[in-house]
């Protein structure tokens, strides 16, 4: 064998190999590609999902928000609309005429005159109370109309104001009102 034909193997070889190295390193690169590029996919398609359920927190979240606030905007506005019920009730019984007033406090008055030394009155209905009773008049409360009687040492009072009246019954009616006005149940359900 004469060197040329030595060198020509050799370099023969070398390039088979070189090129065994060639296309095992362009695998190798594409199979780090491929891989690369899978990876990339799949943190895309997480972060895509975790994004898609963040929106859906956050949308339900607002959702619960919005809810919560018109709720809370509905009971203020039911809470104005009881106070002014009310306020428009107590000016009724306010402004009653006087017989039917009279009326009214005579039966106020026997009732206070169980347990009472002494009545109570506004300036108003100070006249009208003293004509309807024998208890002694204790003097003017600060009310709408009805009034307090009161036991001989002052340790006992029965509150027959129409203010107190009033507000026991609209608070023992508060259902019905609500119903009235609202056209809701107890829990707040549209009938």
């Amino acid at each position: 064998m004469t060197l040329e034909r030595v060198i020509e193997d050799t370099l023969r070889k070398s390039r088979e190999r070189a090129e065994e190295i060639r296309r095992r390193a362009e695998e190798e690169r594409r199979r780090i590609i491929e891989e690369a590029e899978r990876r990339a996919e799949e943190i895309k398609r997480r972060k895509r999902r975790e994004a898609e359920e963040t929106a859906k927190r956050m949308r339900i979240q607002e959702l619960s928000s919005a809810r919560i606030e018109a709720k809370r905007r509905i009971l203020k506005l039911q809470k104005e609309i009881f106070e002014k019920c009310y306020q428009e009730g107590l000016k009724a019984i306010s402004e009653l005429p006087e017989e039917r007033r009279e009326k009214i406090l005579r039966r106020l008055i026997s009732e206070a005159e169980r347990e009472s030394a002494r009545i109570y009155s506004n300036k108003k209905e100070e006249e009208l109370v003293k004509k309807l009773t024998e208890l002694e008049y204790g003097g003017n409360i600060d009310c709408v109309g009805g009034v307090i009687g009161e036991n001989s040492n002052g340790s006992l009072r029965i509150d027959l104001r129409y203010e107190t009246i009033f507000s026991s019954v609209f608070d023992s009616s508060i259902k019905e009102i609500k119903s009235m006005l609202f056209g809701e149940d107890e829990a707040g359900n549209k009938d």
